[in-house]
């Protein structure tokens, strides 16, 4: 891997070179690359982390086509930053692939089918790379840091007791992630590798039964068969994933089959089991908010502990652009939150008002047939009515 993730060691300026590793004050910060990791681009990227976390918790409608295009957004940076690691002309230094490998390698919880394989191989790619960066990478481009300074929990030299904890952690989540997505690779050996198989199968019964008479005939009935394979395993996979979804449990709840990747776990849950849903919703969203309000920490202070200057100016067009996008979809992701709330509030509030009872002119009891008819703008009334709303004795 180092062959061909070798960094640039391009020369710097002789007094740099001259300096003492330890000494940062000499070096009198530098000026950062804005187009990787300007103010702009880092309030993007910030944003997005706390939609992921809102959109996991309470607009997970919206999930799937927020994964998608998160990994989009992702990929390229990923082979931005592995070129950027690479032999060229660009001067990258060990503080630039720092702070982009801080900056970019984060993911989004809960994973789509579409896309499910990319994740998965850029996840383990970050994980790998940041092995190599800590063992390897940083001994590359050792002449170029000038006394670069890593904060966590204060301000540390890279070449010091920091960076030895520092490979043992990237070792360790290595070899986490490895034992977390085994059940990840078998499913995803399932989805993809049968199907592939049965399209493969039947291209070469087709090639067999063309012959070399009509090899364009032959071409387009395997383009034909491969493409019917395609739909017809596809649609076998989802009826398995149906009959999965419809088995029930001993107790008599209902089985329901859930690929939950948030951040780094991945568990099978039962539908039927609220609570523990609940609390494992509520943990991993604690986890998450933790863990990205500290990245974010560590990225902003190790721009100010090594003084990056010209990455703090928003009125740049490169920086404008993934701000607003950025500020774009975590207010969308708030109100379909906030929707997505209200609707199961409206839809339970008629059950509640079913169960409560009244007392009509005659001086018998029966259920209120009050018509309901609230709406999204209707929340504060909403909620007022379920607070308020009696309920019978022994309703759940």
């Amino acid at each position: 891997m180092a062959s061909w993730l070798a960094l640039p060691t391009w020369q710097p300026c002789q007094a740099v070179m001259d300096l003492p590793q330890g000494d940062a004050d000499a070096c009198h910060g530098f000026d950062g690359n804005s187009d990787l990791y300007g103010i702009g681009i880092r309030i993007g990227v910030y944003l997005s982390w706390y939609t992921s976390l809102t959109a996991n918790l309470w607009a997970n409608t919206f999930v799937d086509e927020l994964s998608d295009t998160n990994t989009l957004f992702i990929l390229s940076n990923v082979v931005a930053v592995t070129f950027g690691a690479s032999p060229s002309e660009t001067k990258f230094d060990g503080r630039t692939v720092r702070i982009y490998k801080h900056l970019y390698f984060r993911f989004l919880g809960g994973f789509s089918v579409a896309g499910f394989a990319l994740r998965l191989c850029l996840v383990l790619a970050a994980a790998a790379f940041s092995t190599w960066f800590f063992f390897h990478g940083a001994d590359v481009l050792r002449k170029d840091m000038c006394g670069y300074k890593i904060f966590l929990f204060g301000a540390h030299p890279l070449f010091g007791p920091v960076r030895r904890f520092l490979k043992v952690y990237s070792v360790l989540v290595c070899v986490l992630l490895g034992i977390i997505y085994m059940p990840a690779f078998m499913y995803l050996f399932i989805y993809v590798m049968v199907p592939v198989t049965g399209m493969i199968a039947m291209a070469i019964c087709c090639a067999i039964l063309c012959g070399k008479e009509d090899q364009l005939s032959c071409g387009k009935v395997c383009a034909a068969a491969i493409l019917g394979g395609g739909i017809v395993t596809n649609l076998a996979m989802a009826e398995l994933s149906l009959d999965a979804e419809s088995l029930r449990a001993p107790s008599g709840k209902r089985l329901q089959r859930c690929l939950d990747m948030d951040g780094y776990l991945s568990t099978l849950l039962l539908n039927g089991v609220a609570f523990i849903l609940r609390n494992h919703r509520r943990i991993m969203g604690l986890v998450g908010l933790v863990m990205s309000t500290w990245t974010i920490v560590v990225i902003e202070m190790t721009i100010k502990v090594n003084d990056i200057r010209g990455v703090n100016e928003l009125a740049q067009t490169s920086q404008l652009i993934p701000f607003v996008l950025g500020c774009a979809l975590f207010l969308g992701t708030v109100r379909r939150a906030i929707l997505q709330r209200v609707i199961l509030v409206c839809r339970r509030l008629p059950t509640l008002r079913e169960r409560t009872i009244k007392t009509n002119w005659a001086g018998r009891t029966e259920p209120t047939t009050k018509s309901l008819a609230y709406g999204p703008y209707h929340l504060p009334a909403v909620l007022f009515e379920v607070a308020m709303a009696p309920k019978v004795k022994g309703s759940s």
